[in-house]
């Protein structure tokens, strides 16, 4: 039998061939997975750096963990805080990393502006609180009257207003029934509050749902005052006052120091600020991170995983709708 070697060779040469064009078609495709990763990673770059700009040099997004701003800031309320309104210091920066002394492009703060701050002589804590005494002013308090430069501060009473704290398991139930000087209070849905049945508006109420706290029906519940208090430059703004006679309704008279400022919460018988001298104290002008602005997310704590309500059924319970996108005044 006679064997045609040139035909087999042939057959081997297009076998052998057929490997060669898979591992082309691998390579390929390697290559591209190769391009895909690069311009996946190059977006994610893009990306954080555009955040870590707006973040650094416009806008920065806060939360509010204390009630020593209300009734104006709740907790639970996010906001966004404008980095440039006062210029740019150490603490404007990514873990405020010290590559500017003092401040660059500053811009002076006004009276009654609400600003976020480092702590003085801290390096962790941020809190937000109002501009009350400006450089070489001179502030105190007498029975719960504040006074700017020997001059009292208007004063106007609002109404009463109501802060409900209440336990974390409570938060399932669908009324809640506290008891007031007024009368009965109910709580109903994490939303809803009535007085001797009548529905409160939502701006004479906040509610809360925080751990570790044990209260009666009684002290669950702050009974309150609201009041509108009109700084020199006419900047008018809501305060809570539980009485005239608490801790900080009468002070020494304090003298700002050049380059500091004077904060003070609008909560004002729950707030650590200016008045407590070794806590907080004067507050330097670099230590200012930015101007408080708009309040774009607020939840009432009582979700289980709070601040963050990954529960969507129970949204409608959570959110604070009437407060999204809301200014800061």
């Amino acid at each position: 039998m006679k064997i045609n070697f040139g035909s087999l060779f042939e057959r081997l040469k297009a076998k052998l061939k057929k490997p060669s064009k898979i591992k082309d078609k691998e390579l390929k495709n390697d290559k591209k997975k190769d391009s895909s990763l690069k311009e996946w990673a190059k977006a994610f770059i893009y990306a954080l750096i555009f955040a870590i700009t707006i973040r650094t040099f416009l806008y920065e997004p806060f939360h509010i963990p204390s009630g020593s701003m209300k009734p104006g800031l709740l907790i639970g309320d996010y906001i966004f805080v404008e980095k440039f309104s006062y210029g740019y210091s150490k603490y404007s920066l990514p873990l405020s990393l010290p590559l500017i002394k003092e401040r660059v492009f500053a811009d002076k703060l006004e009276r009654g502006d609400v600003a976020v701050f480092r702590k003085p002589g801290d390096s962790k804590d941020d809190f937000i609180k109002r501009v009350i005494g400006l450089p070489g002013d001179k502030i105190q308090m007498k029975a719960g009257r504040l006074y700017i430069n020997g001059k009292i501060i208007p004063k106007k009473f609002i109404s009463d207003y109501y802060m409900i704290t209440l336990p974390k398991q409570k938060r399932t139930e669908k009324q809640t029934v506290l008891q007031t000087s007024k009368g009965e209070l109910i709580v109903k849905n994490n939303k809803t509050v009535l007085l001797n049945g009548v529905e409160l508006p939502k701006n004479l109420f906040d509610i809360s749902y925080v751990n570790d706290i044990n209260c009666s029906v009684s002290n669950c519940v702050w009974e309150m005052k609201k009041y509108e208090e009109t700084l020199p430059n006419n900047v008018s703004y809501e305060i809570l006052e539980i009485s005239d006679i608490m801790l900080l309704d009468d002070t020494i008279e304090y003298s700002v120091p050049e380059n500091h400022y004077f904060m003070m919460g609008d909560n004002r018988d729950m707030s650590e600020d200016s008045r407590v001298l070794e806590e907080v104290g004067y507050v330097p002008y670099k230590n200012f991170i930015g101007k408080a602005k708009t309040v774009f997310f607020s939840v009432n704590g009582a979700a289980s995983n709070f601040p963050f309500p990954i529960e969507f059924y129970r949204w409608h319970k959570i959110i604070r709708f009437e407060r999204l996108f809301n200014s800061i005044k």
